[in-house]
């Protein structure tokens, strides 16, 4: 059983004393040094908060078994500017690493992670504590970019907020039972795919699929992926706000019929997309066989690249579930340094931690967030220059428009690496 970082053991032990000198579940204080005057909020749920957390950390094997609705005894939850850091005990058992968001912090504490130890999660959106904090900075409220909105754009993101609406619905009242679980695999894809999707995956829900902190009673997770027109980003990031939020609608209506098929079949079905999500999506597509992990923190399709959009539908219903694929997108990233020389706030690095048996790239987020977050337009380059955008799938067309692209980018004074290059032109 693999033992708790030393130096995440050091910050919960003295959270916890913190905690047992304010004498409640909760404490305030100022930020760690470095990060001016923002906090540092430690929560605790339990009955009464140790002063020490184990020293033993359940395998991610542990933990993937593991109920979707298993609560430990004890919760703890560090909340600062570069940091969520989560995790769960009960007395006489291991500690789960629930959860720890991208920053300096975590390369700080976890330099060298355990291939059998937890899988890492980022909090999204506004829920991101290192975002929060630079908007804070800067005097912002919200990401630019969502006041940014053509009227089509802002009629596109309602119709898609609208499914929200319909994320729940009835259940048949007699539950269809197939023998065959391939079968009804064979099925759910096929109902995915007359929606709209391009691709359908499907695998059994593992805790690290789900946002902290959200009872999920279901088995399975359908993954839905809907590709994004590769010349529509290329133009520009009008074009990227546009195609983008047309996709999300997309994935949010084929989600929605999904979901509506599988009630019909006697089984509670729950849709997630932008219209409401509760699913972390890169475990999940991984597991459901849609790619491997890309240095720029994407995951990548033989297909599509990782200029795609996904959704998800949750369910029991029995299903046979696919296998991760691995096509060597790994391997490929430590040769191709295209998305980090590409990259305006030189936000990729080029050496990697690993977790859980694979490469991860830390994005440096402090250095992204101002091209892809605090401007009003989107950034898109890093999934731009991807060269599995037309590497595995040969559309003579799709690898026309990216030479072009990657020749204008080369004009403009931009990097690249000469073993991409020469793959690149080889092809």
């Amino acid at each position: 059983m693999p033992v708790l970082d030393d130096a995440i053991r050091a910050i919960a032990d003295a959270a916890l004393g913190q905690l047992h000198n304010s004498g409640g579940h909760s404490v305030t204080l100022p930020g760690p040094p470095g990060s001016g005057s923002a906090a540092l909020e430690i929560l605790y749920a339990g009955p009464a908060a140790p002063y020490t957390v184990p020293t033993e950390m359940a395998s991610y094997e542990t933990v993937a078994r593991q109920p979707p609705d298993w609560m430990g005894t004890h919760r703890l939850t560090l909340h600062a500017p570069l940091v969520v850091f989560d995790m769960m005990w009960s007395d006489d058992e291991p500690v789960r690493v629930l959860g720890f968001s991208r920053g300096e912090w975590e390369r700080a504490l976890v330099p060298d992670a355990d291939p059998n130890g937890p899988v890492w999660r980022r909090e999204q959106g506004l829920k991101d504590a290192l975002l929060r904090e630079m908007l804070r900075e800067r005097g912002l409220e919200n990401v630019p970019v969502f006041g940014n909105e053509t009227p089509e754009i802002h009629q596109t993101k309602q119709n898609t907020y609208a499914f929200g609406g319909r994320r729940r619905g009835p259940v048949a009242p007699e539950k269809t039972h197939l023998e065959d679980p391939v079968a009804m695999a064979e099925k759910i894809k096929e109902i995915g795919k007359a929606a709209g999707a391009d691709l359908v995956g499907i695998t059994r829900i593992r805790p690290n699929m789900i946002d902290l902190g959200v009872d999920c009673p279901y088995d399975y997770v359908i993954c839905l992926l809907k590709h994004e027109q590769y010349h529509r980003v290329l133009e520009g990031p009008r074009g990227v706000e546009e195609e983008t939020y047309t996709v999300y609608y997309h994935c949010a209506r084929i989600a929605t019929e999904v979901g509506d098929y599988v009630r019909s079949l006697g089984w509670d079905a729950l849709p997630h997309h932008n219209g409401g999500t509760n699913v972390q999506a890169i475990p999940a597509m991984y597991h459901a066989g849609f790619g491997e992990l890309g240095k720029h923190g994407s995951l990548i399709n033989p297909q599509f690249g990782a200029s795609f959009r996904p959704s998800f539908v949750t369910t029991s219903l029995p299903m046979a579930v696919d296998a991760p694929l691995e096509f060597g997108v790994q391997d490929y990233c430590l040769k191709c340094n295209l998305c980090s020389n590409n990259c305006p706030g030189e936000a990729i690095p080029k050496d990697f931690i690993t977790t859980d048996g694979h490469r991860r790239w830390l994005t440096d987020m402090e250095k992204c967030y101002p091209y892809s977050r605090l401007e009003p337009d989107y950034c898109h380059i890093c999934v731009d220059v991807c060269p599995y955008i037309h590497k595995e799938n040969r559309v003579d067309e799709i690898k026309g428009i990216y030479k072009e692209y990657m020749g204008a980018r080369r004009r403009a004074g931009w990097r690249s690496s000469k073993g991409a290059l020469k793959s690149i032109e080889a092809e």
